[in-house]
């Protein structure tokens, strides 16, 4: 009965190719451009609030580090249109099981985009009052055109500093970080990382965990408890696995709790474990 279920759930997605599976794939990039875009502000000290709904015209509000600028972020996943081109349409687009719907989006309702490319794994802040009005689209250029014009071009390196999407704050009430934020960025990175590999996260909710999230598989079947950390991250009965994240290369390490001595009090980059780039082979040990 069950690989009957697995066989018509597969027919289903098969047949819907058009609808829903497309859905999917467009969701997979939006939920990596969101998680790119919040691990990059929070290492400029920008925090981050997210919406329980998704029916919102942003993805989050971006809340400055004066700790009073708020800012509402659509953020958008683009590749190249082509070479040394990259086009940001002020479109949003809504899928059902027959077709995929698009209209304009309504500016007035946004503040800021914030554009991941993974062609150069950056992520581009355009202001909302930096649009000319009436514009259904912008573009952006990573080279200078053929012709050596200038004028009128919106060059993609312009726009790569996620504070001037709040230029007029006052530096001088800024708040002061508590001791946490190294590990939030740490989880904000292998959120990230574990997206890019198929695996999709779920983080406590308001409390505290004695693990920072929790794994889902690409299959939806196994849920693997992971402990982050900066550097180093310490052990506990609670983790499935830890995942270690480096400040110097940008990279995201794991280890599967099966690896660990019981004795061991702590998993770090510099301790011998053997680790791995990859949640799934840390797994399998």
């Amino acid at each position: 009965m069950f690989s009957r279920l697995i066989c018509y759930y597969l027919i289903i997605t098969v047949e819907s190719s058009n609808g829903s599976a497309m859905a999917h794939i467009t969701k997979d990039k939006g939920d990596l451009a969101v998680a790119k875009a919040i691990a990059h502000l929070m290492e400029h000290d920008i925090r981050v609030c997210m919406p329980l709904s998704e029916h919102l015209p942003f993805d989050f509000i971006a809340v400055m580090p004066d700790m009073t600028t708020l800012r509402r972020v659509q953020v958008k996943y683009r590749t190249e249109e082509r070479e040394g081109i990259l086009e940001l349409r002020f479109r949003s687009n809504y899928y059902d099981s027959k077709k995929i719907y698009s209209k304009f989006v309504d500016l007035n309702q946004l503040d800021c985009y914030a554009v991941y490319c993974p062609a150069t794994e950056e992520i581009y802040y355009l202001r909302v009052d930096e649009i000319p009005v009436g514009n259904r689209n912008v573009t952006m250029r990573f080279k200078p055109a053929r012709n050596g014009q200038h004028k009128g071009i919106w060059y993609a390196q312009e726009f790569i500093d996620p504070h001037r999407i709040a230029p007029k704050i006052d530096w001088h009430f800024v708040w002061e970080k508590p001791n946490s934020i190294p590990n939030e960025i740490a989880v904000a990175h292998a959120e990230t990382n574990l997206l890019t590999q198929g695996w999709y996260t779920c983080s406590p909710h308001r409390w505290e965990a004695p693990f920072d999230l929790i794994a889902v598989s690409p299959d939806m079947m196994r849920l693997i408890r992971v402990r982050v950390g900066t550097g180093m991250t310490g052990t506990t009965p609670y983790a499935d696995a830890y995942a270690v994240y480096d400040p110097a290369s940008k990279q995201v390490r794991y280890l599967g709790a099966n690896g660990i001595n019981p004795l061991d009090r702590c998993v770090s980059l510099d301790t011998g474990h053997a680790m791995s780039p990859l949640l799934e082979a840390a797994l399998a040990g």
